[in-house]
């Protein structure tokens, strides 16, 4: 993938070119609705994944697999149209108060939901709390399988869209967009000149789409008795649910999920105040530190607009007090790294050396267990690395470390919680780097002269600043279920 300054960078060259231009810009900004602000996940993914695209630009392609795929997942899309039309006439018959949106995932199987929101399916299942869920999904094998599996109404987004599809195909909803992009002066785009048109027209074009969801869904709930959207802050799908939602004035909530950097570009005011931007009335935080961190990436949120409330993966708890911190210049030192997905894997490879060439260490490799073990090996390198390297997926399954390090993941985050030294590695991709301008973690780099002896000062941090940084992550941390409580009065 393309580095994420890179692309970054292109995003905001792509974001100046239409706020700049004034026909261009009328495509993006819709009566009341900013859709340049919500297309800003999507966009950068999109740059992200520049040098994939040109890699794969042979042009080949098996049509007989394509048509084959093509039909499975037309077949697909009438299921969830079909489910989706039977979950809301339910929805409107029963007079549900609550809608959740969510992935379309079952990751964790006693409540058939994404793992990652474990923790309110508990609340509400333990509360006896009636909901109908609305899913982004993904047409892929397990669609029909998991919407059985689950045995709760649902509706889904993408159902919208093959409704949208087929009445575009009809005539509908089409604009004359390309003459003036083929005008447009795309100088400042240099060598991806022809990307950034591509990306123009995608995204003009998708406008309409935008609005058809917006105006869908609400004539939809208007009918209903939804008085609460709880929704995973997926800034890439929920927008238009979110906007719907808010002109009926049904109470619209998003909770944080993972951390946040300068690259989560849906949560930051990137495209001015031009419009009404698509964000939920409330956005919910872990905890005061998240709150202070969206304030200082700049966020489109009012300080007013976000809260403090809990997790919707799990509850923290709050670790036992260290009595003093370890001495690890003489001792033996074990180092946790886990899987990150866009983590430049080659430069972690060499850290991972440089660490098992240091004397007494031992490296401890966390892979993540919803995705194929022997693919995180091979992104890795790890199948030919010899040395003091265990490979594990649970960190049950080890005594005790000394050191969590990697880029950027929540799981570095989480262990600062449970008073571990946090290191971030000096690689190409910045996005751990909140982590050291707010002196949660050090950095460490694999040139330093005295590397492993910065990492055994490292690894003998005193108790003192680690439970210091404990309290600034989590000290003012409130329960999931105190806020649901409150936001559901009961």
């Amino acid at each position: 993938m393309s580095d994420f300054p890179q692309a970054l960078s292109n995003l905001k060259k792509f974001n100046s070119l239409i706020l700049t231009n004034k026909e261009l810009g009328r495509f993006f900004v819709f009566g009341d609705y900013n859709m340049l602000q919500s297309y800003q996940l999507p966009i950068l993914v999109d740059f992200l994944s520049l040098d994939d695209k040109k890699k794969n630009s042979t042009g080949l392609v098996n049509k007989s697999a394509e048509q084959t795929a093509g039909f499975l997942v037309r077949t697909r899309q009438l299921v969830a149209i079909f489910i989706s039309m039977l979950s809301y006439l339910f929805l409107v018959i029963s007079r549900r108060r609550i809608l959740i949106f969510a992935a379309d995932k079952n990751t964790f199987p006693a409540y058939q939901c994404d793992f990652r929101m474990v923790n309110l399916f508990r609340y509400l299942f333990d509360k006896k709390i009636k909901f109908v869920e609305f899913f982004h999904t993904i047409f892929r094998e397990d669609f029909t399988v998991s919407a059985i599996k689950r045995h709760r109404p649902a509706i889904y987004l993408e159902a919208i869209d093959v409704i949208y599809k087929l009445l575009s195909n009809l005539g509908f909803y089409k604009k004359e967009i390309k003459p003036l992009i083929d005008s447009i002066d795309l100088t400042l785009a240099g060598d991806e000149a022809l990307f950034f048109r591509e990306l123009l027209m995608k995204y003009a074009n998708l406008t309409s789409q935008s609005l058809f969801r917006v105006r869908f869904m609400r004539n939809l709930l208007k009918f209903t008795g939804v008085k609460i959207l709880i929704a995973a802050a997926d800034t890439r799908n929920y927008n238009e649910l979110v906007a719907a939602c808010n002109v009926l004035g049904i109470e619209t909530y998003g909770f944080q999920s993972g951390n946040l950097t300068k690259y989560d570009v849906g949560y930051l005011d990137c495209c001015g105040s031009k419009g009404r931007l698509m964000k939920p009335g409330k956005m919910i935080v872990e905890s005061g530190y998240w709150k202070n961190e969206l304030l200082r990436l700049g966020t489109y949120f009012k300080e007013d607009e976000i809260e403090i409330g809990g997790n919707m993966k799990e509850d923290y708890f709050m670790e036992a007090e260290l009595t003093g911190g370890d001495d690890k210049k003489n001792n033996g030192l074990t180092v946790l790294i886990p899987y990150e997905i866009a983590a430049p894997k080659n430069e972690i490879l060499e850290y991972i050396k440089k660490l098992l060439s240091c004397p007494n260490v031992r490296v401890v490799f966390k892979f993540r267990a919803d995705r194929d073990l022997v693919e995180q090996a091979l992104e890795y390198g790890l199948k030919d690395i010899s040395g003091n390297l265990v490979l594990i997926t649970d960190i049950k399954e080890i005594e005790n470390f000394d050191i969590v390090a990697g880029t950027y993941s929540t799981f570095l985050y989480e262990m600062i919680g449970k008073l571990k030294p946090a290191v971030i590695f000096k690689t190409s991709l910045d996005y751990g780097e909140g982590m050291v301008i707010n002196k949660l973690a050090d950095e460490i780099d694999i040139k330093d002269n005295d590397f492993c002896g910065k990492l055994r000062e490292i690894g003998g941090t005193s108790a003192n600043i680690l439970t210091a940084r404990r309290n600034k992550l989590y000290g003012d941390y409130v329960p999931l279920a105190s806020t649901l409580n409150k936001m559901l009065k009961l």
